[in-house]
């Protein structure tokens, strides 16, 4: 594993668990089920954990892709 894949996995890790954690606590505040409005009001309102988030899932299906079929 070379030191760039160390840091893109660091990378994975780090993002995924802020994104993941900020945006399921705010839904979990909302004590029911998102309407699709709430659900864009709150990535909205969140937008740096809902980036982190599909930063790291990108970086992630690209070391999938690229470690399948390659």
């Amino acid at each position: 594993m070379s030191v760039m894949g160390f840091v893109i996995d660091v990378l994975i890790i780090v993002l995924g668990t802020y994104g993941a954690i900020v945006l399921v606590g705010d839904f979990v505040q909302l004590d029911h089920f998102p309407t699709p409005r709430e659900f864009f009001k709150v990535l909205l309102k969140r937008w740096k954990a809902a980036l982190a988030l599909l930063i790291a899932n990108v970086f992630f299906l690209l070391r999938l892709y690229f470690g399948l079929f390659r």
